[in-house]
């Protein structure tokens, strides 16, 4: 009898111990947002719980919460003499949860202190225009194929080119205008399938689980920020686990993704590194194609976060953190002509290409806190990137004739300071520079369709120097008022061009819910190397560089936003953000074609160089509002809601009529959102959907009758450019996921791009079609892929 009750007793307490919520540890520290000064006895509790377990930092600032319960958790941190912060949280039964929470000084209005959006970005300096992105966003119920460009081409006032593109087109702007920087420095094209002369590619080289923090702003950027006039990533790093090691598999339709992390000397350093494997011949084979029949294409890459912090015994504010970093990408795609040779009947069943890019960056970066009031950063890095096109067209006899053949191999070095000082808890000043020595090695061949002989329009190497000076200040002469303002300098040794740029961005605090804001930059960029290197014949069979004297391209940008917080909750934060952000941007010194009937405007180019003289007497200007509706992450459930009304228009000249540029959509929307079931102790149902929506991108219409119609290139009307439009873009992708949390965590998730299988026009391509016109042949635009399942399956221990 006693053996038996012994056997139950076993079995019952078995029973309660596998019926229990898994359970994991939060940890980390609470830092001031400006010089990184650790925070002392700083509030931090978990508010989604009923027990709203809590703790205070200690010396360091440093806290540990124990035993809360997996999932995504609310945590709220508030500090003497700062706003009050609250963000989201995946606690991973498998892996212990490290973040790190930057305080802000506090604004108070009669007694009601004013508390910070957990949105708002990570810089301190750049409160209008801009957002911060958290890995946690990437990773939980999120639409994204867990890319970081996916998640952003979501968001208001942004728009996407191409479905198997990553290119961002914010507010009307060229791609090429975007600034990428990580870890304090800026960075060439960090994408796989990167396009010449672009910013954007196929996918980014970041892989989720490395991400932290992402600033993203869209316009009248801090004076920190130059060379660039659309747009900026700002990207962060997580530290790994300085702990214990944690591991996590990826595998999927995609390929794999493997990382791993952990202590290299236990509570001072860690290690995170993450590799990727990936390849579109599993989705190929059963008839998913993303890019196009015919066409291969994989990639890898792999990253990497080495961390150390150094302090001395008993001394709380000077301290050292010292950071190792590195990214790299290889990636490859290939179209074959179609076999067997016999049925290739028309230019396209003929054409064939490979395209490689790689790309690689490594850097260290150090921040030292000097005292209570200030601090230093430092930054160096190293970059390299390869860029190969090769495009032929193969006869019936499988004989291949070279069109066209460019090579680009630029490199980097580069290094970067900032000094930060706390004149008065009212005044902040923050000073450093960007050096960049450029290296370049271009090659660019491509066929003359008149001699059929090819001609060198690029061939150069050489390097360059890019300096980058800066000085802002934040300063808050009223309780309701809060200014941020600085200068920023540009100075481009190749041809000997600079600019003094002014920067300046007020928010007044008319109630805690209720902020008005004025922003204003005036912002310059340097055009790809290739550009200014071009040669062109001179009409006497002399090679010539008429462009190499390019002016920067500069605009004016202008913003005014209203933001309005709602849905009070019984911590005094919000549920609710509405956000309205109406702007006007001029720009100027574009580069446009040197002859006076030409209607060219080099910001409608998606990738490559100009094959003409350039002048710069282009102006355009973008003028629009951009309304979103945001639900913080509470309870499962987040989402932003987005309508951006705008037009975007050019002009060669001063004197010219007015033309769409070719983003100039008009309208655009968006949805991202999702919801998180909890369906068992260890089980959770996450669902996703974004969609997105624009009234369909400008095209030059093709004459109406043209003297020949060839193959070759589209006969396009240029005295019309963009005077047409293709059909309105429409596309909702669905995500479905169960997670399953123990000590050993998996995740399983399907992700259904474009998951109603509508094919939109491909407004920046044209495809010859031999059968159309009565067999005559003609031009028509190219469908974009449909619906495309992804699954994949992640295990977390």
């Amino acid at each position: 009898m006693k053996k038996h009750l012994t056997f139950l007793a076993l079995l019952g307490y078995g029973a309660l111990a596998w019926g229990q919520t898994p359970t994991q540890t939060i940890r980390g520290s609470v830092v001031d947002k400006y010089t990184h000064e650790p925070l002392i006895g700083a509030t931090v509790q978990v508010m989604d719980l009923e027990s709203m377990p809590g703790t205070v930092t200690d010396f360091d600032g440093m806290f540990v919460l124990e035993d809360i319960p997996a999932g995504y958790r609310t945590i709220e941190c508030s500090y003497v003499g700062y706003q009050k912060v609250v963000v989201a949280h995946l606690v991973k039964a498998a892996q212990e949860s490290v973040v790190e929470i930057q305080l802000e000084g506090s604004v108070t209005l009669q007694g009601v202190e004013v508390v910070a959006h957990s949105t708002a970005a990570v810089n301190p300096f750049a409160p209008i225009g801009s957002i911060s992105i958290s890995g946690e966003e990437l990773q939980g119920g999120t639409t994204t194929a867990n890319d970081l460009l996916r998640h952003a081409q979501g968001l208001p006032g942004v728009q996407p080119t191409r479905d198997n593109r990553s290119d961002i087109v914010i507010r009307g702007n060229s791609p090429v205008g975007m600034l990428w920087r990580l870890e304090g420095i800026d960075i060439p094209n960090p994408n796989h399938f990167a396009r010449r002369g672009s910013s954007g590619g196929g996918i980014t080289i970041f892989s989720i689980s490395l991400l932290d923090r992402t600033d993203f702003s869209t316009g009248a950027f801090s004076a920190e920020y130059g060379n660039a006039l659309s747009g900026v990533f700002d990207v962060r790093f997580r530290k790994g686990n300085d702990e214990q090691p944690e591991y996590t598999f990826r595998a999927g339709l995609l390929g794999l993704d493997l990382a791993a992390e952990g202590p290299i000397r236990k509570g001072k350093s860690s290690y995170l590194i993450n590799y990727r494997y990936s390849t579109l011949g599993i989705l190929n084979r059963m008839g998913f194609h993303l890019v196009g029949e015919r066409i291969d294409n994989d990639f890898q890459d792999l990253s990497f976060n080495l961390h150390f912090s150094k302090k001395k015994e008993g001394e709380q504010i000077k301290r050292t953190d010292f950071n190792f970093w590195g990214i790299s990408g290889l990636s490859a795609e290939t179209k074959s002509p179609v076999e067997p040779a016999a049925d290739r009947s028309s230019w396209g069943d003929k054409s064939a290409y490979d395209f490689t890019t790689n790309m690689g960056a490594t850097g260290l970066s150090l921040r030292r806190i000097l005292s209570a009031r200030s601090s230093l950063q430092l930054s160096m890095a190293v970059m390299l990137q390869d860029i190969l096109v090769r495009e032929d067209t193969v006869s019936e006899a499988n004989v291949a004739t070279t069109l066209n053949r460019e090579e680009y191999l630029n490199g980097r070095v580069s290094v970067a300071g900032r000094y930060n000082l706390k004149l008065s808890d009212r005044l902040r000043m923050q000073a450093g520079g960007f050096v960049s020595e450029l290296f370049y090695d271009l090659q660019w061949d491509s066929l003359s369709i008149v001699s059929y002989q090819p001609d060198t329009l690029l061939r150069e190497n050489g390097h360059t120097t890019l300096l980058q000076p800066f000085v802002q200040f934040s300063y808050q002469p009223a309780p309701r008022v809060e200014i941020n303002f600085g200068l920023h300098g540009l100075w481009f040794a190749l041809n000997e061009r600079g600019a003094v740029e002014p920067r300046i961005n007020l928010s007044y605090y008319l109630h805690p819910q209720h902020t008005l804001s004025l922003a204003y930059g005036l912002h310059s960029l340097t055009l790809p190397i290739g550009t200014y290197l071009t040669r062109i014949d001179d009409g006497q069979g002399q090679p010539v560089q008429p462009n190499r004297q390019l002016d920067l391209a500069r605009a004016h940008h202008l913003i005014a936003s209203y933001a309005f917080q709602f849905g009070k909750e019984r911590t005094d934060t919000y549920l609710w953000r509405l956000l309205v952000e109406g702007y006007y941007q001029r720009l100027y010194r574009v580069p446009v074609e040197s002859d006076p009937a030409s209607t060219y405007w080099m910001f409608n180019e998606t990738q490559g160089y100009a094959r003409v003289p350039l002048v710069s007497d282009g102006v355009g200007r973008n003028i629009g509002a951009d309304v979103s509706l945001h639900k913080f992450f509470r309870k499962g459930t987040f989402m932003t809601l987005g309508l951006s009304v705008f037009d975007s228009q050019y002009r060669p000249r001063e004197e010219s009529d007015w033309y769409s540029t070719q983003y100039n959509s008009g309208l655009s929307a968006s949805f991202l959102g999702g919801k998180i079931w909890k369906v068992s102790d260890f089980g959770s149902l996450e669902t996703g959907l974004k969609v997105i929506y624009n009234r369909g991108l400008p095209i030059t219409p093709l004459l109406e009758n043209p003297p020949v119609v060839t193959p070759y290139e589209p006969p396009e009307d240029d005295s019309r450019p963009y005077s047409q439009r293709i059909e309105p873009y429409f596309r909702p992708d669905l995500r479905i996921a169960y997670r399953r949390d123990r000590k050993v965590s998996w995740l399983l998730a399907l992700d259904i791009q474009n998951v109603i299988n509508r094919q939109n026009e491909d407004g920046l391509s044209w495809q010859y079609e031999p059968t159309l016109n009565g067999g005559q042949g003609g031009w028509e635009h190219r469908l974009q892929s449909g619906l495309t399942p992804v699954l994949s399956f992640q295990i977390d221990f």
